[in-house]
Parts: C-alpha cells; sequence; structure tokens
C-alpha cells in the first residue's frame, strides 16, 4: 500500500507529491467500482482522470486550468512500484469541485 505523501525529485527539483489511492481514501472513503470503471474508459480515451475527481456530477466543475495545473499527474517510484501522485494543491482545488457541485445541486 502506498504513502499518502511522498517528497520526491520531480523536473522541478525536490517537490511533495499526495498519491493517487491516498487522496482517494481521504476523500471517498475508499475506490469505488464506478471510479475504477470510468477512471478505465477515460485512460482507454487519453484523459488521466483520478477516482477522487471521476464522478460524472463533477464534470462541469472541472476547468481546463486545473486539467493542466494540479490535475497533471506526477508518477514517482516507491519501492518497486510506481506510484501515481498529485501536486498537494489538487486537495483545495477538488475540495472547490466538490463544494460548487453541491452548490448547484448535482450531489
Amino acid at each position: 500500500m502506498s504513502k499518502f505523501h511522498a517528497v520526491i525529485n520531480g523536473a522541478g527539483g525536490v517537490q511533495r507529491a499526495l498519491s493517487e489511492n491516498g487522496i482517494t481514501n481521504a476523500l471517498l472513503g475508499s475506490r469505488s467500482g464506478a471510479s475504477k470503471r470510468k477512471k478505465k474508459a477515460m485512460e482507454d480515451q487519453g484523459v488521466l482522470l483520478p477516482p477522487f475527481i471521476a464522478p460524472e456530477q463533477l464534470e462541469p466543475y472541472i476547468s481546463e486550468e486545473l486539467t493542466d495545473g494540479p490535475l497533471l499527474p506526477i508518477d514517482y517510484v516507491e519501492g518497486e512500484r510506481i506510484v501515481r501522485g498529485y501536486d498537494p494543491a489538487i486537495l483545495p482545488a477538488d475540495c472547490n469541485i466538490w463544494l460548487r457541485a453541491r452548490e448547484g445541486g448535482k450531489l
């Protein structure tokens, strides 16, 4: 099982990364089957969408600014595995998406 947080040597030097599994477990409690299927379908289309933001009702609230910024994955090595991670800025951005969806009556 991957850790929630890592400090890695990234393209811009030392940086922090939050694991996809860690964020998903923190925000959703676990990975649902629907989130896994949507993530797989999106990957098959060439779109990288993490499960913590995969619910369809969130789509209208995901801006291009997010997909070109905090939603860009950071893959790093942990032991013998490659872990998918994200910049920590994703947490407040993701919370804002969920809040806007709730305000919009989509949740």
